[in-house]
């Protein structure tokens, strides 16, 4: 039968070798498929990037949260809840967080001025102090993520449950090797939850 006739291709040893036309179609069809979903997979974050990215978007999640914070001040927030650089600075948030040093040292005083975060001294350095959320600034933090997992609800209110699990696992999966890959090309040491130091 012709599909079990062989066909030679180099390979990267430039070495020739030998396999039926089947499993070269097989290669060639996966390796297609392979690129067809790098690519959908692009297109997708980049369309939910922009959806969620749309001042709407945030301002749906504010109002249904009962709170006024914008999305910078409330990326922040959950940032200080994170493990993150024990000698973490205002030049070092601002890194990891791809901003303006100026545009953290605002919004930091705008939190400061909302009582959402306070300054306490930093025992091991007396010239510096620490960032913390407040309660008022944890309770900030948990009634948004209380309204974006609202949001998802509805948003995927017609998926099956094995669907929503499926994509949940897998997303998390991503979520998880982003930051890994962020963190091989970009390090940073970690340090105790919910505070950043300043000089």
């Amino acid at each position: 039968m012709k599909w079990l006739e062989t066909s030679k291709f180099k390979a990267k040893n430039k070495k020739t070798i030998y396999l039926p036309k089947v499993t070269m179609l097989y290669l060639f069809f996966m390796t297609k498929n392979n690129d067809n979903d790098l690519e959908l997979i692009d297109d997708s974050i980049n369309e939910f990037v922009q959806a969620m990215s749309r001042p709407r978007a945030w301002g749906q999640v504010a109002a249904r949260a009962g709170v006024s914070i914008d999305r910078a001040g409330a990326t922040l927030l959950y940032f200080l809840e994170q493990p993150r650089p024990e000698s973490c600075h205002l030049n070092d948030i601002a890194h990891i967080l791809g901003i303006e040093a100026p545009s953290v040292t605002r919004k930091v005083q705008q939190l400061e001025r909302q009582k959402l975060i306070h300054r306490v001294p930093d025992p091991s350095d007396k010239r510096a102090y620490v960032l913390q959320t407040t309660v008022e600034g944890r309770r900030v933090i948990e009634r948004l993520s209380e309204a974006k997992k609202a949001l998802f609800s509805d948003i995927l209110k017609d998926w099956s449950l094995a669907d929503r699990h499926n994509f949940a696992i897998l997303f998390n999966r991503l979520s998880r090797d982003m930051s890994v890959y962020r963190e091989n090309i970009d390090p940073a040491p970690l340090t105790k939850k919910g505070s950043y130091e300043s000089r």
